[in-house]
């Protein structure tokens, strides 16, 4: 009995786990026509962007769905080589991987094509700082200058987090409403069957109800196809241009929640101050803030699906018992008010810059890095940067003036094309009217400014001189007949 039991527990050890796999982009790729061509439509989006990106879906799906037939694949997981380029990066020794996915061109595309056109219409809570427009770092740390207690809260793997369930129901009231402009139309065959109803319909309620089915069928897919552009393996990645808003909208309920404590909290004595920028969140007050309240916090965040880090260098309490200099977002709030870098980003920055300025030549990626580390380095010091910047700094911003001035001039340069049709040769070579009357080649407008010149030097002249003497009139010849 004993080996019978050591036996069946061997066996229970090596079961394998059941490993759940998504299917990225099947939802888009069953999309119907029409209800694709009315969500291209919404987004403002060409036939032919929207072409290329399914072309590339449909490339990917089909390496996928190859991929998983081999044998020994079945629960595996693959990284995508055509609609996504992943890699990860070391937080440091001890610390983990953070992983990203950057998506190819197309689908690139249309991801911004929806931030801008339906993500951007979704309100997020005014205490957000990321991904809004006039916001940044600094407007964010700004909030809390002069505060006495300062509790920072970073989130671990606020990206992953964000499953697809929970973008799906962000996203299905939103685009309901935006749906409304086509209200009655049969975007796709099972709306069509739907839509029946609305005819059969007895009263008015009886066809209010059939309308509304027909435009839940239609959110329904068009959320999918959405969800299926915006998210991998059921998870948001980090990477898209959309990932940062969506994570917004998330985060709705939880950064109402953080703020109902700061008001409820807030007196006549001491005021609570909360922000966010992306999965940093910070709390200050005029006076110290209790541990309970602190506590609580902590309490709300992992309620709504998230997790707070446990090191004390991601989640620390700033006060004047601790000694401690505020960090906020890596931003430096000093006690005179002035905001400046955190040292270890200063070193970073002096990295960054030390390495682009070794390589010989800048590409059009590396200069948009060296540009957008510049204009935060200069948002931060706009006058006079600390000594470790300074000399990079002034090297980085010499080269991109040169870069420029280079394509300036190279612009200016470029010589005409040699393959001119014979017309427009002829046309150029052909004689002006004061040529071909004679003249020196010049235009009769210059010719007559030279002339009236020339009449007003000698008039200025003929003053300086004086009078002249008056000439006699001169007889005519006697006529003979």
């Amino acid at each position: 009995m004993a080996k019978n039991r050591k036996k069946t527990g061997d066996r229970s050890r090596k079961r394998r786990r059941h490993v759940w796999h998504s299917r990225d982009f099947a939802a888009v790729l069953a999309l119907p026509e029409r209800l694709a061509e009315y969500l291209r439509l919404l987004l403002h989006l060409s036939k032919a962007q929207w072409d290329f990106c399914l072309d590339r879906i449909r490339q990917e799906h089909e390496v996928e769905t190859a991929w998983r037939a081999i044998e020994g694949n079945e629960e595996k997981t693959r990284r995508c080589t055509i609609a996504y380029r992943e890699w990860s990066k070391s937080k440091g020794p001890g610390k983990g991987w953070r992983r990203f996915a950057a998506p190819c061109e197309e689908l690139k595309i249309v991801q911004r094509a929806i931030l801008n056109r339906f993500l951007l219409a979704i309100p997020v809570h005014f205490a957000r700082h990321g991904g809004q427009r006039g916001a940044s770092i600094l407007s964010n740390a700004a909030q809390h200058v002069g505060a006495k207690g300062v509790f920072a809260v970073d989130l671990i793997n606020a990206f992953p987090t964000v499953t697809r369930a929970r973008v799906r129901a962000n996203f299905r009231k939103p685009l309901a409403f935006a749906l409304r402009q086509f209200s009655g139309v049969a975007f796709s065959c099972a709306s069509a069957e739907l839509r029946n109803k609305v005819g059969q319909a007895k009263d008015n309620d009886a066809r209010d109800r059939a309308l509304t089915s027909i435009l839940q069928y239609d959110v329904d897919a068009m959320v999918e196809a959405l969800c299926d552009l915006l998210v991998l393996r059921d998870r948001l990645p980090q990477g898209p241009p959309t990932s940062p808003r969506i994570l917004d909208i998330v985060a709705m309920q939880m950064d109402q929640a953080i703020w109902r404590i700061c008001h409820e909290g807030s007196s006549t004595f001491q005021r609570f101050t909360y922000t966010a920028y992306v999965d940093d969140l910070t709390m200050s007050s005029d006076d110290e803030i209790p541990e309970d309240l602190r506590e609580a916090i902590l309490n709300v965040i992992r309620e709504h699906g998230f997790v707070p880090h446990t090191r004390e260098d991601k989640t620390k309490y700033y006060s004047p018992e601790t000694g401690e200099v505020a960090v906020v977002t890596g931003v430096v709030i000093n006690r005179d008010g002035r905001l400046t870098m955190a040292p270890r980003k200063v070193n970073q920055i002096r990295a960054r810059l030390h390495h682009f300025l070794a390589l010989p030549t800048w590409d059009e990626q590396a200069l948009g890095v060296v540009a957008g580390t510049l204009g935060f380095v200069r948002q931060v010091y706009p006058e006079k940067c600390p000594s470790k910047l300074r000399i990079p700094v002034a090297q980085a911003e010499t080269r991109i003036a040169a870069m420029r001035a280079g394509r300036a001039e190279a612009a200016l340069a470029v010589p005409l094309p040699t393959d001119i049709e014979p017309e427009v040769v002829k046309t150029a070579e052909a004689p002006t009217p004061a040529s071909a009357a004679g003249g020196n080649g010049e235009e009769p407008k210059a010719k007559a400014r030279k002339t009236k010149a020339k009449k007003g030097t000698a008039k200025r002249g003929a003053k300086a001189k004086g009078p002249k003497e008056a000439i006699a009139p001169v007889a005519p010849p006697p006529v003979t007949v």
